[in-house]
């Protein structure tokens, strides 16, 4: 992989941590132990046809 996908990943994998320890210190946190890549921003994923049904509007 190339370097700058791989700092891009873990900016993301930060920014995921970060999300998921405030909507677990807040309560909010649906996802258990689950890390989804597409999800409602509280670990709840989406319908598997979300993510594509927003590319078609």
């Amino acid at each position: 992989m190339p370097q700058w996908y791989m700092e891009e990943l873990v900016a993301h994998a930060k920014g995921m941590s970060k999300l998921r320890f405030e909507a677990k210190a807040n309560g909010t946190w649906k996802g258990g132990d689950r890390n989804f890549v597409f999800h409602s921003g509280t670990g709840k994923p989406y319908y598997h046809t979300t993510p594509s049904q927003q590319w078609k509007n």
